[in-house]
């Protein structure tokens, strides 16, 4: 059921890139696919699905728990909690999100630092 849930999460990204390109989705998109043939094939969205739900399998059992699929969540949620009182305040979260565009622009201003390969591998 979380498979089900995490494909159909992958798909309306994808689809909703297409209406309304967003940089961070398009990134994704990118990743998935990984002959750079500007396509998505069917096994490359495999592929692209396991490696989420390997990433949400902390214990590697095989079966997302609840625990576990929100454990990424809960740590957004306690970086945002800045006095530790277990609830966000408008302050708390528009702090945050401050912060979370400061890093997104330092991280987008490195990434046009890199020089790009004269010829790609």
């Amino acid at each position: 059921m979380i498979l089900k849930i995490l494909i159909l999460s992958i798909t309306a990204v994808t689809i909703s890139s297409s209406i309304n390109p967003n940089p961070r989705d398009l990134n994704r998109i990118k990743q998935m696919d990984s002959n750079e043939n500007g396509e998505i094939s069917y096994e490359e969205f495999n592929a692209s699905a396991l490696d989420r739900f390997t990433l949400l399998d902390t214990n590697g059992d095989g079966i997302v728990t609840g625990e576990e699929f929100m454990n990424p969540m809960l740590e957004q949620f306690k970086n945002m909690d800045l006095n530790t009182d277990a609830v966000l305040s408008k302050k708390e979260i528009r702090k945050a999100l401050k912060k979370m565009r400061k890093e997104k622009k330092t991280k987008m201003i490195e990434e046009k630092k890199q020089p790009q390969p004269f010829i790609k591998q």
